[in-house]
């Protein structure tokens, strides 16, 4: 896999199982999706999130495109439907193993999707609260090309979710590959990389060394011991001495120190008759390697991006035993993915500090102008009904146009807010039974002033009888209003027409329009924020870029999604489904 792909820890699942209710299950679990589907879209393969059962809670994009099919047909229905009938047995037993394994697994499935069976490389990892509760279970899918590709019996799954020391009898060969593997997906399914590194650490012991250590560089120049995995159980007094003792970078002596530094990989006590470049005998070895009785020593740079950021230190010490080519190719291979995962980890949290400040700014300035905007409409609209005396006719006009103006720009302070609270994640549903028809009538009525005036029919119409849901009245209104007002905006002349429908578990509602379409190019984007079809159309008719970014968040809020299908120069059609008890999501 590649080692720039991260997950990142969710929300837990369940606490305590005994005393957890089937709801507060669902619930946890609900909040896990939402908390990883934040940060699967960075993603370039396909990544899902499932319950401990497999069922999928969140997929990214890569996922719907591998699997051919919609979100709202994938979310919330088993992984193991969707692979090829004649794998799912295989699938279901290496599934069971995943929540009992030590690592992440890797192993190979065949999806049936519309266009065809795609054969598929999956690493998983099951994912733990800090109690080591089960919160769900991440997959990074990528397809399988390979030509030859075995197909693994049902006995062959089993054995892949066995650690590493239960392979031996397999060969060195398959020990390291398997190792490398399960370091790879480590190194691929969290954000927090201290965590993913220690894990690593551990995951080396015994099979590559004796003790694994990792020391990371601060911004400031310092070093901080992060690590210090030991094979044997009977070090760990010594272990956490190890760990209180950073390589001090001024020693010259200290190969751990040399690599901080800038320097080349340092490899000592090689096995006979082998070299490497660099290979060099060693010096004064410092304390700590002193403290192990070191017999073998590798020393690797976390490198990215030309910089050092930290070291991985392999130590042969009690079993005396010597450094092997294949070890210490396995051994250089991780390092060069734990540096790219480091980093990478390192500028996603960058980007995801800078998204919460943009957010807090937005909603702080949004908040700030809405106070004065609504007292501005409010004193526009007691001096048209002439409360502090009248007005003379030449100043009807100008009045009208400061409330005019002063609610579209509270719409879009409206729209502002809206985005960043949703972004935030602080936005919460309130359900409520509520009258979806009523929902209609309202959205119509406030956006019938702007059809009107660009002389648009808009008209709704909706299912047979009473429309009741369990909803967010709010949102749900929102939903229609945004919608709405982007249909009237880029339609020049004919009608917009809402149809507001039921069925089963779910309320839909299509928002037609005879506007001016969009390209086919530009569907995948108009949902992102800030971004808009035509920029000199929306200088004309206004908006932020918000609208529709804002109907698909509160979409999938409310147990949904929406789609959209457009002709260019004959219109657009929006289709948003959510469910119709929200809280049975």
């Amino acid at each position: 896999m590649h080692s720039s792909i991260h997950g990142l820890a969710g929300a837990a699942v369940r606490a305590e199982a005994q005393r957890s209710s089937p709801a507060a299950l669902a619930s946890a679990v609900s909040v896990a999706g939402r908390r990883e589907e934040e940060f699967a879209a960075f993603l370039p393969d396909a990544y899902l999130f499932t319950d401990e059962y497999g069922v999928i809670r969140s997929a990214n994009n890569a996922a719907l495109d591998l699997l051919g099919r919609a979100e709202w047909t994938v979310v919330g229905k088993p992984l193991p439907t969707f692979v090829k009938l004649d794998d799912r047995k295989e699938f279901r037993s290496a599934l069971s193993g995943v929540l009992h394994a030590a690592s992440a697994l890797t192993w190979h499935a065949c999806f049936a999707t519309p266009g065809g069976a795609v054969d598929a490389i999956l690493t998983v990892g099951a994912s733990h609260n800090e109690n080591g509760v089960v919160r769900g279970v991440r997959w990074l899918i990528r397809p399988d090309t390979a030509r030859d590709r075995v197909a693994r019996t049902e006995t062959q799954a089993r054995a892949l979710i066995r650690p590493p020391h239960a392979l031996r009898g397999s060969g060195r060969g398959a020990v390291l590959d398997r190792l490398l593997a399960q370091a790879s997906a480590l190194l691929a399914t969290s954000f927090d990389y201290e965590l993913t590194l220690r894990s690593v650490a551990q995951l080396a012991v015994p099979t590559l060394a004796d003790w694994c250590l990792i020391d990371l560089l601060g911004g400031d120049g310092t070093v901080r011991r992060l690590a210090a995995a030991r094979a044997s159980t009977e070090d760990a007094r010594l272990g956490r001495a190890v760990l209180a003792m950073p390589p001090d970078l001024g020693n010259d002596c200290d190969p751990i120190a040399r690599v901080l530094g800038g320097g080349p990989t340092e490899v000592m006590g090689l096995a006979k008759g082998e070299q490497l470049d660099g290979f060099s005998m060693p010096g004064a070895g410092g304390s700590v390697l002193d403290r192990l009785k070191a017999h073998a020593l590798a020393t690797y740079p976390l490198r990215a991006r030309g910089h050092t950021i930290g070291a991985i230190t392999l130590v042969m010490a009690r079993s005396r035993r010597p450094f092997a080519q294949p070890q210490l190719s396995v051994a250089r291979e991780i390092a060069e993915r734990a540096a790219l995962a480091a980093d990478n980890a390192r500028l996603y949290q960058a980007v995801r500090q800078a998204s919460e400040t943009k957010s807090a700014f937005l909603a702080m300035m949004s908040h700030e102008l809405r106070t004065p905007l609504t007292a501005i409409i409010g004193y526009a609209e007691l001096l048209r009904d002439e409360i502090f005396g009248g007005l003379r006719s030449e100043q009807r006009q100008p009045v009208d146009r400061i409330r005019q103006s002063s609610e579209h720009l509270l719409v879009l302070v409206d729209e502002i807010l809206s985005f960043a609270r949703l972004e935030a994640r602080q936005d919460r549903i309130m359900p409520e039974r509520t009258d979806i028809g009523s929902l209609v009538d309202q959205a119509v009525a406030l956006v019938t002033p702007q059809a009107q005036r660009r002389g648009i029919e808009l008209s709704a119409e909706r299912s047979a009888g009473p429309m009741l849901a369990v909803t967010d009245p709010g949102k749900v209104r929102q939903i229609l209003v945004n919608l709405l007002t982007n249909a009237v905006k880029f339609t020049e002349h004919g009608s917009v027409r809402l149809h507001a429908w039921s069925e089963g578990s779910e309320i839909g509602f299509d928002v037609s329009d005879t506007g001016i379409g969009i390209p086919p190019e530009m569907l995948p984007h108009i949902f992102d924020p800030f971004w808009q079809v035509d920029p000199k159309l929306t200088r004309l008719h206004g908006g932020a870029g918000l609208g529709l970014s804002v109907v698909r968040e509160l979409a999938r809020l409310l147990g949904g999604d929406v789609e959209v299908q457009s002709t260019p120069g004959e219109g657009s059609c929006f289709n948003v489904r959510i469910q119709r008890d929200v809280g049975a999501t």
